[in-house]
């Protein structure tokens, strides 16, 4: 069986939680076991978390929430996060899934996290799953 962590970010909590809730419906239903969760304090330091957890696993689900504010803080973190996550993607030869809400409201950011199949976590790890099992070594 495919070993799969999640990296998910403290900040914007309520939401972040949302997301791991289901991204672990969907790797429940879909014969997952064990899925560990790695919380970091928000965003920026997921791809840090990636890069370490990334060689014990055969993919990673990164989930969190960035909300714009009235800085340009919002457009930071988000180009950071991007490609911080891809070059570790690109370096290890890995997925991470990219679940990373980038809304301009908590409005916006709810809706993309409501229960069910439409949620980002779910999506994400439905794309991680699909992955794993059309990789041409596994």
């Amino acid at each position: 069986m495919r070993k799969i962590k999640i990296i998910a970010s403290e900040f914007n909590v309520e939401i972040t939680k949302q997301l791991t809730s289901e991204a672990n419906v969907y790797l429940d239903n879909n014969g997952y076991e064990n899925t560990q969760t790695i919380w970091v304090p928000g965003a920026f330091e997921i791809p840090l978390m990636c890069q370490r957890e990334l060689d014990d696993v055969d993919a990673i689900i990164a989930l969190g929430t960035v909300i714009k504010g009235e800085t340009e803080h919002f457009e930071y973190v988000c180009q950071g996060v991007t490609n911080g996550i891809m070059q570790v993607m690109l370096e290890k030869n890995k997925p991470i899934g990219f679940g990373i809400l980038m809304t301009n409201n908590i409005r916006e950011a709810r809706q993309r996290a409501k229960k069910g199949e439409s949620n980002k976590g779910y999506t994400t790890a439905k794309t991680i799953d699909r992955l794993l099992h059309n990789n041409k070594n596994g």
